[in-house]
């Protein structure tokens, strides 16, 4: 059998990649997202307020001196790669490459995750403290209300809203009376979405596992020594993630290892864009 790749089997990689990757990071389509190629940085435009005024006849009309800023995400380079040795799979066995296309790319996925959880843990939103609801507790309706009232009081839109936060905080918030309780809240499951996906008062919650990567990090939301984990409830428009590079894969031929060589890779970067539309939320987890 000869060593040289067969084209197929490259484009067989490459479809599934980019097909299976759609799921691959859970935070995917929930804030601004801009591809600008060949970008250190990209940026972010962001603009302050109006005002609305009266006009009386022949008055000259009155600007709004609408401030204009921006906010800059640095790229970063990522990939995730695997050896396939020609002896031990039997040759280029292209038979797994539908496992390596799931593997790299949800390690990929996890790290897209892991870079907009950091920009929003920068910014300076405000912060609920784990006394909401009774001294160093767990997630719970009244943090909950006390995030989406922060929200709310900043005047942030109530379409595009989102909170982030791991399967314990939310399985504990399936354990509070008034958040399960209709009288309370309206609890719908959308079963057309995303099955992670649960909205509720406006928010559509988006539940992470921790994430212990195998070189001991942590992808997932953080968590502090004294077990205080950080959830993250914002606006679409508040956070900001860039593109260098958008996903791509390849596979090649490396003589010096007598593999095949399978990377998926991607250049990225995220930044908050309004603090006025991010909340912190800490959840003390046994």
């Amino acid at each position: 059998m000869s060593i040289t790749l067969n084209a197929a089997a490259v484009e067989l990689f490459d479809s599934q990649v980019k097909k299976e990757y759609q799921e691959g990071y859970v935070l995917k389509g929930l804030c601004r997202q801009k591809t600008v190629a060949g970008a250190n940085k990209i940026h972010f435009p962001k603009m302050g307020n109006a005002i609305a005024r009266q006009k009386e006849m022949h008055e000259d009309v009155l600007p709004s001196n609408v401030a204009h800023s921006r906010v800059a995400a640095t790229m970063e380079n990522w990939y995730a790669a695997e050896y396939t040795d020609i002896f031990a799979n039997n040759q280029t066995n292209f038979d797994e490459v539908s496992e390596l296309s799931e593997v790299l790319k949800m390690g990929c996925g996890r790290r897209i995750n892991k870079i907009l959880i950091d920009a929003l843990v920068a910014s300076s939103g405000t912060t609920i403290a784990n006394s909401v609801g009774g001294a160093n507790t767990n997630m719970n309706f009244e943090k909950f209300v006390a995030a989406m009232g922060v929200l709310d009081d900043n005047g942030v839109p109530q379409e595009g809203r989102t909170f982030v936060m791991n399967h314990n905080a939310y399985r504990n918030l399936l354990n509070d009376e008034e958040f399960i309780n209709s009288d309370y809240g309206q609890m719908r499951l959308d079963v057309t979405s995303q099955g992670n996906i649960k909205p509720y008062l406006g928010f559509s919650i988006v539940t992470l596992n921790d994430s212990l990567e195998t070189d001991g990090t942590v992808t997932g939301l953080p968590i502090d020594g004294s077990s205080d984990r950080t959830l993250l409830a914002f606006h679409r428009d508040a956070l900001g993630l860039g593109f260098n590079m958008d996903i791509r894969s390849e596979v090649s031929y490396q003589e010096t290892k007598l593999a095949t060589l399978s990377t998926v890779m991607f250049s990225a970067g995220a930044v908050a864009i309004d603090d006025a539309g991010i909340v912190k939320v800490t959840a003390r987890q046994a």
